[in-house]
């Protein structure tokens, strides 16, 4: 149906939240006519939800039970929020976040059942790592984490890995597989594999400059941080790097047995 901003509105009420329905619109204009669509869908039917910053004022929170994956684009969107995921196992953080903030884990912990979490994915920037210690803490089953970077708050490495959550952190987690989407530092992969020492799975994008200090580091038997790892995917490389990497390897004495594959702009490494 056809509507107007006003009578989308009379739907936001306690009537329809209490009864669990939500609606959505599209909006679409013509070169004489401004439409909108508007309609209703069930949640119960839903295997992912978006968290704008929805509010309400109810005793008790609605529970959607099908609901498998969130997506979040506000602090705001957890404190407000009037849901409870009960059988979330898939959480992405969007936008931006205030890194002045407080811990927002124990704020997520009352919407979303945070230990049956296994795969987180933090899609924006200014999301400190200091945050993300403070989710993994609750998430002892993650299993696969994607980040678009590392942010330090405070850049004091030393500091943070004294920290009793860090040390915690990397006594019980289970990650496996890591993703950094954006160039990392080699200090800030150290900082990454000390938190994660079960890691098998890494996949990163290496800046030039520290490539073979990287790729020593991270081929090093000696570490017992990496000694799990047994795949490396480096992203937006050419085929060329092939036979770079492969030179290195050998010239270094960094593996006996390994494999190489290229596949579009990424090169996999299996040893």
């Amino acid at each position: 149906m056809a509507c107007n901003s006003a009578e989308i509105e009379q739907f936001n009420s306690s009537f329809w939240i209490e009864r669990q329905w939500s609606f959505e619109h599209l909006h679409g204009w013509t070169k004489n006519w401004d439409n909108r669509i508007f309609y209703s869908n069930n949640p119960y039917r839903r295997k992912y939800f978006t968290l704008y910053g929805e509010t309400g004022q109810l005793e008790k929170k609605i529970h959607l039970n099908t609901v498998l994956h969130v997506h979040i684009r506000s602090l705001q969107a957890i404190i407000n929020c009037i849901y409870y995921f009960p059988r979330v196992t898939k959480i992405t953080f969007e936008h931006i976040f205030d890194i002045s903030q407080d811990s927002i884990a124990t704020s997520l912990n009352c919407i979303i059942p945070l230990k049956q979490i296994t795969k987180l994915v933090v899609n924006c920037h200014c999301f400190s790592f200091e945050q993300i210690i403070q989710i993994l803490y609750l998430t002892s089953n993650l299993c696969i984490m994607i980040l678009k970077s590392i942010y330090l708050s405070i850049p004091d490495y030393w500091s943070l890995q004294q920290n009793e959550n860090f040390q915690r952190v990397s006594k019980t987690n289970r990650i496996t597989n890591i993703t950094i989407e954006e160039k990392c530092k080699l200090i800030d992969i150290r900082l990454l594999v000390a938190l994660c020492p079960r890691l098998e799975h890494l996949t990163i994008h290496i800046p030039t400059d520290v490539f073979q200090l990287t790729i020593r580091f991270l081929l090093s038997k000696t570490n017992e941080n990496i000694r799990r790892l047994f795949s490396l995917c480096l992203t937006h490389e050419s085929k060329s790097l092939v036979e770079t990497l492969k030179t290195f390897i050998e010239s270094e004495k960094l593996l006996d047995n390994y494999f190489l594959e290229f596949f579009e702009d990424k090169l996999y490494l299996y040893w």
